[in-house]
């Protein structure tokens, strides 16, 4: 993996004071919000009180005038509606609520989600002709249609009528609709244009419903909007983060019965229901059924009527997530022993990778992991017969994965995208062209600046400020997301005194002291193995500061999400190799170096005790970071070797170099108590000390 830059913010530190004075908040809100755009009280007093007067007036939205007039005709003459949706979270969530509002009012409405496998994403035209035969005459899309002109022209060419609701940005014409709602069309005037699809939905719902019922519909779809919006990654800022923080405050004690059993099936128990959990636990399992199921399943469990038939489907989504996690670890699996095969792959700026029998609903999925693991972007590609699908990922970062396919968009039947994410589909013929020139491509353009992974830092802090009084403090920012991320801290110089492996290897619990201080940070997906540092290192992390609850106790929780050494750690470490250099070749010491290399009474029976446990091998650098952590002073690698030195000229032990840091040894029994200080080593390193 590559090694993160960490990019600290700074704040003007007048703008730091006149918000912890006229908020009366701490320095590291002040500077939380500062980092975020809220530099002025006005602008931080709004983003914190989260008002519903910040709901913006649905009939802003442009044709929505029209969207409501069509819909209570059809209601009111008892004309068949049917709704489009979309086979992800963020559709799935559109759909329901909307089917939901609709039957409430007494109108007649079926749902539509096309297949991921055998249709693709939007409209298409063999759903249409379904969608005719079942006697339809109004078809409202959500979270789709904007760029359907010609399968929405071909609907209206069967006599039905159409509205469209989306927030995917508009191509040049629109589609010939009684009404085309999308916040991001050039002639609206919307204030907000970052609402996910269920957000127009839920527009859509409140125009319907009237002003007067608007706290109705909050109650009845806040909680739904809410986990649409957090699963498509959409900003949690403006009119998002008032609505999420509807639905968040609501879910504990949703009636939903569908939503209920899935956040059991889940095991999420009694766990607070967060943007992080709907985004890592609840989200994954709906969407799961769209990959290696039919997404419609996800509709009918949202629509559940009994418990019974909720805990049933609730079952098969957590058994389709399941098997979608099979298939994303085989697939990984697969691509990393291509990589490890052909490690020239990775001497490119880019991953191509393709495969016959990978699930065309897994690649996107799989493509982000290997981009995380490699930092380089990723596209995986997957064929039924002579066409492939494509997905591709690359960290956000100067590095525009979509720009660079739009390049080749000549090789594509269809392709779309966005920045850090994009899919195509591509004939046979023209795979291997096509990832000649995009290699070439990257490889020419793209810098080793625009591929390193960075994490941006909001500040640094204490450890003493790892407390629950912090935790309270940053709470005012919730809910986390796009745009406004769970706050990242950065410590310093703080000592590992254990790790602890847990779940088998899986995740480790790292114990950190500083200043008399000690707090626990967990790395999860890392083992002891692959961590990288030892007991007794001096590191800097960057973390997330969140609660942890074990057995009914509270306590803060540093979530790690990166380590290095820390400055002064490896100003050390650069020293203390600069005098074993001087000292294993023979050089002459000053009087410092010297003292310095000098051991203790204590240190020889740490490190005699140490050397009975290993019984025949020592390596310097790992050894001397576990005894330095058991004795008192300086303690490193020059004064480990002085010690195997000592020991093997008196006769304790015998010593075998298997390279500069490596040496066997072996202990000499003996029944004389040996005198240490008459060592000619010794002796000699006390001379020059003066």
């Amino acid at each position: 993996m590559k090694e993160k830059r960490w990019l600290i913010k700074s704040q003007k530190s007048e703008e730091m004071e006149t918000l912890c004075r006229e908020l009366n908040v701490s320095e590291v809100i002040a500077r939380l919000l500062i980092n975020r755009g809220y530099n002025t009280p006005a602008l931080a007093k709004r983003f914190l009180n989260k008002s519903l007067d910040q709901l913006c007036d649905p009939f802003l939205l442009p044709d929505m005038e029209k969207a409501v007039a069509r819909i209570k005709s059809a209601i009111e003459n008892k004309q068949p509606i049917t709704v489009y949706g979309d086979y992800d979270v963020d559709g799935i969530t559109s759909t329901t609520i909307l089917y939901r509002y609709l039957v409430s009012e007494g109108g007649i409405v079926s749902c539509y989600i096309p297949d991921r496998v055998e249709e693709g994403y939007g409209v298409n035209n063999s759903a249409i002709d379904a969608i005719k035969e079942n006697g339809c005459r109004l078809i409202i899309t959500v979270d789709s249609g904007i760029t359907a002109v010609e399968e929405l022209g071909y609907a209206k060419s069967l006599g039905m009528d159409v509205i469209v609701t989306d927030h995917h940005e508009c191509g040049e014409e629109l589609p010939d609709a009684i009404a085309v709602i999308d916040p991001k069309r050039t002639d609206s005037e919307y204030p907000y244009k970052y609402l996910a699809g269920v957000g127009v939905a839920f527009k859509l719902i409140c125009a319907l419903a009237g002003q007067e019922r608007r706290m109705e519909m909050i109650e009845k779809y806040s909680v739904l909007t809410a986990v649409g919006t957090i699963a498509d990654v959409m900003p949690l800022s403006g009119e998002n983060r008032i609505l999420v923080s509807l639905g968040l405050k609501r879910i504990d004690n949703t009636d939903d019965i569908g939503l209920k059993a899935l956040i059991r099936m889940a095991g999420i128990g009694k766990k607070k229901v967060s943007t992080s959990v709907i985004g890592y636990s609840i989200a994954p399992r709906i969407n799961a059924v769209g990959r290696v199921g039919k997404a419609m399943r996800a509709v009918d469990l949202l629509l559940a009527k009994t418990a019974e038939e909720a805990d049933e489907i609730a079952t098969d989504l957590c058994d389709a997530n399941r098997l979608r996690q099979e298939e994303e670890s085989k697939l990984i699996a697969e691509a990393n022993e291509m990589i490890e095969a052909d490690k020239s792959i990775l001497d490119n700026r880019i991953i191509i990778l393709d495969n016959d029998n990978w699930h065309n609903g897994i690649i996107g999925i799989a493509s982000s992991r290997l981009n995380e693991k490699y930092g380089l972007p990723t596209v995986l590609i997957t064929f039924d017969g002579d066409v492939g699908k494509g997905s591709c990922r690359s960290s956000k970062s100067p590095f525009n994965i979509y720009a660079a396919l739009d390049r080749f968009k000549h090789y594509f039947d269809k392709f779309g995208g966005h920045m850090s994410a994009a899919g195509f589909t591509i004939k046979r013929e023209y795979v291997e062209d096509f990832k000649r020139e995009l290699t070439e491509f990257v490889n020419s353009t793209v810098t080793e600046e625009e591929l390193t992974p960075k994490i941006d830092v909001d500040c640094e802090i204490g450890i003493e400020e790892i407390s629950f009084s912090t935790i309270r403090d940053i709470s005012m920012l919730e809910p986390y997301g796009t745009e406004n991320p769970a706050p990242v801290f950065m410590l310093r110089d703080a000592v590992i005194t254990e790790i602890l492996p847990l779940s088998f290897d899986k995740h480790i619990r790292v114990t950190l002291s500083k200043d008399g201080h000690s707090v626990n940070g967990f790395c999860f997906g890392v083992s002891p193995d692959s961590f990288g540092f030892c007991c007794g290192d001096k590191i800097d992390i960057v973390f997330n500061l969140d609660v942890n609850v074990y057995r009914g106790i509270e306590s803060p929780q540093v979530t790690i999400r990166d380590v290095k050494l820390s400055e002064k750690e490896l100003q050390r470490i650069h020293k203390e190799k600069s005098l074993f250099e001087k000292y294993e070749n023979g050089k002459a010491l000053t009087p410092d170096e010297a003292a310095e290399l000098i051991p203790d009474m204590d240190d020889f029976t740490k490190v005699f005790r140490y050397l009975r446990r290993l019984k025949e091998e020592i390596k310097l650098i790992e050894a001397s970071r576990v005894i330095a952590n058991s004795v008192e002073g300086n303690f490193g690698m020059c004064k480990l070797k002085v010690c195997l030195d000592v020991f093997d000229e008196m006769g304790l032990i015998k010593l075998r170099k298997i390279n500069n840091t490596e040496y066997n040894f072996e202990i000499v029994p003996t029944e004389e108590k040996v005198n240490l200080n008459k060592s000619k080593l010794l002796v000699k390193l006390r001379g020059i000390s003066g």
